[in-house]
């Protein structure tokens, strides 16, 4: 497994965490920052701890909607979210990509319903994570 993955899983167990899952599954689905501000995390502590940062796009998109009782056609919107390496971040590996691909490069971009479950949240947190 690479070091970013391992870094990107570790982030994302930090965040599904039960003492923080309910602020981060309310900030991705119903954010208040503005388009390009950071959704989460919110404190240097976490930025630091974490590794990365979520910053909101300045466009929602419109997804189909897979869900088992969902009518044909009917689509989701859904928050586009950039997931980025934190300058502040401790691991080496995200160090090292920051050096590589520079501080602002987007590592991967998450689309995040607006009405999504906790459990459709951390699926595409793990799924994303996985990708790294």
């Amino acid at each position: 497994m690479s070091g970013l993955k391992n870094s990107g899983k570790k982030a994302v167990d930090a965040i599904l965490n039960p003492q923080k899952i309910d602020v981060a599954f309310q900030k991705f689905t119903r954010p208040t920052a503005g388009a390009g501000k950071t959704i989460f995390p919110t404190s240097q502590r976490d930025l630091k701890n974490i590794g990365f940062h979520f910053d909101l796009s300045d466009h929602t998109r419109q997804l189909p909607d897979n869900r088992p009782n969902a009518k044909p056609g009917t689509t989701r919107t859904s928050n586009v979210i950039k997931w980025q390496a934190a300058a502040q971040a401790e691991s080496k590996s995200i160090k090292d990509w920051i050096k590589k691909n520079g501080q602002h490069a987007v590592i991967q971009t998450l689309e995040v319903p607006e009405d999504a479950t906790k459990e459709e949240f951390e699926e595409i947190l793990r799924t994303a994570a996985n990708k790294l």
